[in-house]
C-alpha cells in the first residue's frame, strides 16, 4: 500500500485574516447569544443570537452598559460576576433571569470567561449566553406535578431512591433522608425480593413500561401492598409512580374466600337436593314393587323417571366448577341412558344417537329441556317400536345467537294421523307441552315416518 506524507499543521500556515474571518462568521451565526463587555459591564459586541434571544438589535446596545437587561431584583448579581471574571474566574453554567426588549423575562443559562490581554491582564469579558425559558418552564410544571401528586412518585438511580414526592414519604412515614440514597429491595418484603429484582431487571434490559406489586415496608414495621408503574429515561434513570393498594387486595381476597364458601354451600346444596330426589326415587321404588295394578304401577314407573331427571341436573350441577350452568350433552348422555336401562330395552334393539355438542344451559333451562326429553325418549321407547322391532332414536340441539332449538325424534311407526300434540291427553305430552309453554317455546310435531317433537326458545344471553 502506498504511503502518502502529510505535512505537520503548522499554525504559521493559517492566514489570520481568513482566520478570524472565520471565527466572525460562526460566531454570527450561532443559535446562542454571544456577547463581549468590558469589565465595567459596557456592551462591546453583540451577535444576532444575542438579537434573537433578547429583542435588541447591536446598535441599540453596544455602547451601553448590560444592565439594561437584568431586571431589578438582580442588579447586584451583575456587579459580583464581573468581580469574579475580572479576578481571573470563570463562571460556567449560571442560570438566571434576563429582561427582553419586551418586557418579558426569559430564564437563560449563561457561561462568562475573562478575555486577557498580551500582558495576561483581564480586560474583558465573554458571554455565551442560552435561553432556557421553555426547559425551565417544563421542569417547573413537571415538579408541581410532582409535588401535589396523590400517588406516590420517586426516581431512583442504580436502585436506590435518588429523589421522592411528599405523598411517598407522607405515605409511608418517612422523612426524604431516611430514603434518598437507600435501595428500593431494603423496603422490600424478603419474599418479594427477587421478583421486585426481576421487574427492575427487565427496566435495566430496555423495557418501556413495566408493572408489578409488591409489600413495601412503612416506617413502623407495617408491610403495605403497593402497585409500581416504571419507565426508564435515557440517562438510567427509573422514574416510579406507586399506589397503596393494601385495602383493594384484602377486599379482592375477602370476595374470592366468600366465593369459594358460596361454591362449597352451592355444591351441598345441590348435594343434598340430589339425595333427597333419590330417597323420593327409592320410596317409589318400594312403592311400585308394593302395588300390583300394572297401571299404577307405570304410572309410578313415569314420575320416578321425572324425579331421577331432575335429580341427574343437581348431580351435574355438585360435580361442575359452575353452579349455575350444565354441560347439556353430558347431562343428556347420563339421562339416556338411565332411561334405557330402566324401560329394559334389549341391547342393541333400540340406538341413541346424540349430537348436542359444547351447549351450556342454565338451570332453568336445562331442567324442563331435560323433562321434555325424558317424557319423548319414553314414548318412543314405548310406542315407536312394536313386537321388539329395532329401531332408532335420535337427540339433538343446535343453537344460533341467542335461539336453542332442541329436537327429539324416531324411526318408528310414527304418530297417528291427525294426532296433535296439544290436545293430547296422556300426561307425557301433556307435560311435554306445559314445559314448551313455560320456556316460551315453539312446539312443532312431525309424523311419519317415524315421529320428530321440535322445541324452539330464546334465551337472554349468547348461547355457550
Amino acid at each position: 500500500m502506498e504511503t502518502v506524507a502529510v505535512k505537520p499543521f503548522d499554525p504559521k500556515d493559517v492566514d489570520p485574516t481568513h482566520l478570524a474571518a472565520r471565527f466572525a462568521a460562526i460566531v454570527e451565526s450561532s443559535d446562542d447569544a454571544i456577547i463581549s463587555k468590558t469589565l465595567e459591564g459596557v456592551i462591546l459586541t453583540w451577535n444576532r443570537g444575542a438579537e434573537r434571544i433578547f429583542g435588541y438589535t447591536a446598535s441599540e446596545v453596544i455602547g451601553k452598559k448590560l444592565a439594561m437587561l437584568v431586571p431589578p431584583n438582580r442588579t447586584d448579581e451583575v456587579a459580583t460576576i464581573l468581580r469574579q471574571v475580572a479576578d481571573g474566574k470563570r463562571v460556567d453554567h449560571f442560570e438566571t433571569v434576563r429582561r427582553r426588549k419586551d418586557g418579558t423575562d426569559i430564564v437563560i443559562s449563561v457561561t462568562i470567561s475573562p478575555i486577557h490581554a498580551d500582558d495576561g491582564r483581564v480586560v474583558a469579558a465573554s458571554k455565551v449566553a442560552r435561553d432556557i425559558t421553555s426547559q425551565t418552564l417544563a421542569a417547573v410544571e413537571r415538579d408541581r406535578f410532582f409535588d401535589l401528586s396523590i400517588d406516590m412518585m420517586s426516581a431512583a438511580t442504580a436502585g436506590a431512591f435518588s429523589r421522592v414526592n411528599p405523598a411517598f414519604y407522607q405515605h409511608l412515614g418517612y422523612s426524604p433522608a431516611e430514603l434518598i440514597g437507600r435501595p428500593l429491595a431494603s423496603f422490600v418484603h424478603p419474599a418479594d425480593v427477587d421478583a421486585t429484582s426481576r421487574e427492575l431487571a427487565r427496566l435495566v434490559e430496555g423495557a418501556h413500561d413495566v408493572r408489578f406489586e409488591n409489600r413495601f415496608r412503612r416506617k413502623d414495621g407495617v408491610y403495605r401492598w403497593l402497585s409500581w408503574r416504571s419507565a426508564t429515561h435515557t440517562n438510567g434513570v427509573v422514574y416510579s409512580v406507586a399506589r397503596d393498594v393494601t385495602e383493594d387486595r384484602t377486599a379482592k381476597d375477602s370476595m374470592a374466600a366468600a366465593l369459594r364458601e358460596k361454591e362449597v354451600l352451592l355444591q351441598e346444596v345441590h348435594h343434598r337436593v340430589k339425595n333427597n330426589l333419590q330417597v323420593i326415587s327409592s320410596l317409589i321404588s318400594m312403592q311400585i314393587r308394593a302395588i300390583e295394578t300394572k297401571s299404577a304401577r307405570a304410572a309410578l314407573d313415569e314420575c320416578q323417571s321425572r324425579i331421577q331427571a331432575i335429580a341427574l341436573i343437581h348431580e351435574k350441577l355438585y360435580q361442575s366448577k359452575d353452579f349455575g350452568r350444565v354441560s347439556f350433552a353430558n347431562y343428556m348422555r347420563s339421562l339416556a341412558t338411565n332411561i334405557f336401562d330402566v324401560a329394559g330395552v334389549s341391547p342393541g334393539r333400540v340406538h341413541l344417537a346424540l349430537d348436542i355438542g359444547g351447549v351450556t344451559l342454565p338451570v332453568d333451562k336445562a331442567i324442563p329441556c331435560g323433562l321434555m326429553v325424558n317424557e319423548l325418549i319414553i314414548n318412543a321407547l314405548k310406542h315407536a317400536f312394536p313386537a321388539e322391532t329395532s329401531g332408532r332414536v335420535s337427540v339433538s340441539m343446535s343453537s344460533e345467537a341467542r335461539t336453542l332449538t332442541l329436537v327429539v325424534e324416531d324411526d318408528g311407526i310414527g304418530l297417528p294421523a291427525g294426532f296433535d300434540v296439544w290436545a293430547a291427553t296422556t300426561l307425557g305430552l301433556q307435560l311435554v307441552c306445559t314445559l314448551a309453554e313455560q320456556l316460551e317455546a315453539t312446539l312443532v310435531m312431525r309424523d311419519g315416518p317415524g315421529a320428530r317433537f321440535q322445541v324452539s326458545f330464546t334465551l337472554d344471553q349468547e348461547i355457550s
